[in-house]
């Protein structure tokens, strides 16, 4: 546990010394503020002046492109899907919705996840004869 008591010397101020307090450290403010404006403006006038406004340049993130520079853009080749990948697709678009031959592959393995959950011996055993088969 902390030690909660304080010993300081001498009394709390009076009103009258708290204001001439409170006039001493807004003059100090008032000091610190002006020498601060004073070196801005200092700083500022030792540093060389921006070039005029006729010399500033346009910058863009677009490039203007010539009828040449855009005929080479057009020649690059799109990059296409894998033959497996598009097979899938066309497989998965010719399925019709809630049809069983297309959902049994996915309706076997969820079984097959429900047979691991609540059966976890025979997996143990599964495991343990294909580590003999290895071995």
């Amino acid at each position: 546990m902390q030690d909660r008591t304080f010993d300081i010397a001498g009394p709390n101020p009076t009103p009258e010394e708290q204001k001439r307090i409170d006039e001493q450290y807004t003059a100090y403010l008032e000091r610190e503020r002006r020498s601060n404006i004073a070196a801005a403006q200092a700083a500022k006038q030792q540093q060389p002046e921006p070039p005029p406004a006729q010399e500033i340049q346009q910058v863009s993130l677009r490039t203007e492109q010539t009828g040449s520079a855009l005929a080479e853009t057009e020649r690059v080749p799109v990059p296409v899907a894998s033959p497996v990948k598009q097979a899938a697709r066309i497989r998965a678009a010719q399925c019709a919705k809630n049809q069983f031959s297309c959902e049994w592959p996915r309706l076997s393995e969820k079984v097959n996840e429900l047979k691991r959950l609540f059966n976890p011996q025979q997996q143990q055993q599964q495991q343990a004869a294909a580590k003999q088969k290895k071995g």
